[in-house]
């Protein structure tokens, strides 16, 4: 909370009294807790202690304690996913956390709405389901030969929840469309604060006319964990990053891939894991192409070549008696 209180000071887009006595305030250990006490006890502190005069410290009290009431405000989200889609590697529940963990100083969430054509598919089933676990309502929003119709509707929905909290509200859009700029504009009110979340760094009318601006690819996606595939096996993990952002080789599929001095290695090392099931697998295939080519037990006796028989092979035997008989037959 300091922290955001800090860069609050610092903005700056801030009122006089507060950037020009910023680094006093920082020095004095002041916070949001420090103005939720009597307004004269915190005059008489900024003044004796702090050396700021007394007119600009009663200004700065009252500006923070409109920015505390501000806060405690309802705010609504209002999320253009047709034009900021949710990445195939990050979750739509890991992105609704981030954004309501990043936006929370700034309001009482009330609302969040996400708006898109379902009819285009350009949203897959899982993520729709993360969005509604996660208390994102999704707005179908069809075209149905029409331009435009997510833009319309967010246009409507906000200057309706904008008009419906006169004493103060916060409005966050998530997109990067500039068409939102006479919005803004007209929405440039002490009582509402908006803020925009846009990619690139690159500015625009879209964020002239906001209160807050922040980056899609570092304050949102950036917190985010990439999903990994639960079907993935070792030998299709043939390179993996990990988080510091160095590339872990593993056996590719052929199985090929030279394999490290298990010394070398801790035993805790993705890349050692990824060898060692690689390897038990290739010895299992080997010990069974052995075991079929030399069994090594057999329910059947094993067959000798004794050339002592004392009786001979049934097939033999009928011969035998055969010619026998013949010969009885031929001298009678």
């Amino acid at each position: 909370m300091d922290d955001v209180f800090e860069e609050w000071v610092r903005d700056t887009a801030q009122k006089e009294c507060i950037s020009k006595w910023a680094d006093a305030l920082i020095r004095l250990g002041a916070s949001w807790e420090s103005f939720r006490r009597d307004e004269d006890e915190i005059v008489n502190d900024f003044v004796q202690v702090g050396g700021i005069p007394l007119l600009a410290a009663r200004d700065i009290v009252k500006v923070a304690k409109e920015e505390i009431e501000r806060s405690h405000a309802p705010m609504a989200i209002f999320w253009d996913l047709e034009n900021m889609p949710i990445p195939e590697n990050c979750s739509g529940r890991d992105v609704t956390t981030r954004l309501k963990s990043i936006l929370s100083p700034y309001g009482n969430l009330v609302q969040f709405r996400a708006y898109a054509s379902i009819g285009l598919n350009l949203i897959p089933q899982q993520k729709r389901s993360d969005l509604q676990l996660s208390g994102c309502h999704l707005v179908d929003c069809p075209h149905n030969g029409r331009k435009e119709v997510a833009d319309k509707m967010i246009i409507v929905d906000a200057m309706q929840f904008a008009f419906l909290n006169p004493n103060g509200a916060t409005l966050c859009f998530v997109t990067g469309d500039v068409d939102y700029a006479y919005l803004l504009a007209v929405l440039q009110r002490p009582k509402w604060r908006t803020i925009v979340i846009s990619k690139g760094t690159m500015s625009s009318m879209l964020h002239v006319n906001c209160d807050m601006r922040m980056r899609w690819e570092t304050d949102i996606l950036q917190a985010c964990v990439p999903v990994i595939s639960s079907v993935a096996t070792p030998q299709e993990l043939v390179q993996v990053r990990n988080e510091s952002g160095s590339m872990v080789a593993s056996p590719s599929k052929s199985g090929d891939s030279d394999v490290q001095n298990e010394n070398s290695r801790p035993d805790h090392d993705e890349q050692s894991v990824l060898v060692r099931l690689d390897e038990d697998a290739r010895y299992d295939e080997k010990a069974t192409a052995n075991t079929k080519t030399h069994p090594i037990s057999s329910t059947e006796p094993p067959i000798t070549n004794n050339s002592d028989i004392s009786e001979p092979l049934p097939d033999v035997r009928l011969q035998i008696d055969f010619l026998t008989a013949k010969q009885q037959w031929t001298d009678e």
